[in-house]
């Protein structure tokens, strides 16, 4: 209503009307116009969350030829787009806008401290896909995490990039499952459903913590 009296949208009598129909509402249904109380996080939330970050998880291969890619003393490469790039467009929330400390703390957490960790952009350079390439190249293994191969040219030359020089590698997709596809066949693929803080730690406790459970 304040819009289309700005605007001129409507005339004095029209907005009247309607102010009109607005107090009759409130008075049938005064419940749906109660101030609401400050919204709170729920207790169990966070546990919820990751239970079904965890089961949303999908392997292109079984989960113990996975985590037999990964564990031992093998030097780790972790390369990882600049999520906080997105936050110009939508909320992102405020641990990963730090991918790099939040990455460190999360690996060291399940007691991995990797050899690299490599921020690409969310189209990949030539220049940052280039120095991916040599982080490979220095690790026995390397976990890529893909933004998105299928529209974007710089992560699919960056995914077969590293597919060619990586010594053994894990691929996990953030945000498009198809893209599946563009993987290597035999290379362990998983499939995020997303780049939430949650989805992460459910990705790094798969690859990490049950291979060093069994």
């Amino acid at each position: 209503l304040l819009a289309c009296y700005r605007e001129k949208q409507l005339s004095g009598e029209e907005l009247d009307q309607s102010i009109e129909r607005i107090e009759r509402l409130k008075q049938k249904r005064p419940r749906c116009f109660k101030p609401s109380e400050p919204l709170s996080a729920h207790p169990e939330g966070p546990s919820v969350a990751a239970a079904i970050a965890r089961e949303a998880i999908v392997t292109s291969v079984n989960r113990a030829k996975m985590q037999n890619n990964i564990i031992g003393d093998r030097s780790v490469a972790v390369i990882f787009p600049k999520i906080s790039a997105l936050n110009q467009q939508f909320a992102v929330e405020s641990e990963l806008l730090n991918e790099q400390l939040f990455l460190e703390d999360e690996l060291e957490a399940r007691g991995v401290r990797p050899e690299t960790i490599t921020i690409v952009g969310l189209e990949p350079s030539d220049y940052e896909i280039e120095q991916a390439r040599v982080c490979t190249m220095t690790a026995d293994r390397t976990i890529l995490f893909c933004y998105d191969a299928q529209v974007s040219v710089g992560n699919r030359k960056l995914l077969e990039t590293v597919e060619s020089s990586a010594r053994g590698l894990i691929v996990v997709l953030l945000r498009d499952p198809w893209d599946e596809a563009l993987v290597k066949a035999g290379i362990p693929c998983i499939q995020a459903y997303g780049f939430r803080a949650v989805q992460l730690r459910a990705v790094l406790d798969l690859i990490f913590l049950s291979a060093h459970n069994e």
